[in-house]
């Protein structure tokens, strides 16, 4: 079960605006995939946004896996190109991004 703290950090990510700089600390693995997810459902089904996930700690198979275990269909979002998902090494290291 999410702590109000864990709720809170989710509010700040859907309530972020273009410009704004946020920094969220999460307690395991687990937290930041719950809030990744949580973002990719509010924004990707309903408001039709593009979402750009650099992942280091997990493959992009698998950030991508992750949200069709919350019920969202994430390998159709990346096909048509919302939801971005990259290697964040090979994304900053040889600056570009098609090569993740």
């Amino acid at each position: 079960m999410a702590t109000s703290a864990e709720e809170a950090k989710k509010q700040v990510l859907s309530d972020a605006h273009f410009g704004d700089h946020s920094m969220l600390v999460y307690r395991d693995l687990d937290a930041l995939r719950e809030m990744y997810c949580a973002y990719c459902k509010a924004h990707l089904e309903p408001a039709s946004e593009i979402v750009l996930i650099a992942t280091q700690y997990e493959t992009p198979d698998r950030v991508r896996q992750n949200p069709m275990d919350y019920g969202i269909d994430a390998e159709k979002y990346w096909r048509d190109g919302s939801l971005v998902i990259v290697d964040s090494v090979k994304g900053y290291q040889h600056g570009d991004m098609t090569a993740c």
